[in-house]
């Protein structure tokens, strides 16, 4: 699937439009990328209080760091 190409035009007129935004203090919208497994999987953890979680074979136990975030490492 080819890419579509954009004009000099359309491009300059994006950007004037992004740039008087950001000068408001509006937020530029910007696509969200979907979450990888693995992220989703630590996501359910957290939210549940789990010690650990399996994925992908491997066991990711829970560790609290000094700043009192939990981690999970293999």
């Amino acid at each position: 699937m080819a890419k579509k190409l954009y004009t000099k035009k359309e491009l300059d007129s994006a950007v004037k439009k992004a740039v008087a935004k950001m000068k408001k203090g509006g937020k530029v919208k910007r696509k969200k990328r979907p979450m990888n497994d693995y992220m989703k999987a630590v996501n359910k953890a957290r939210k549940s209080g789990a010690s650990s979680f399996k994925y992908n074979g491997k066991t990711y136990k829970a560790k609290k760091m000094k700043t009192g975030m939990i981690v999970y490492t293999s």
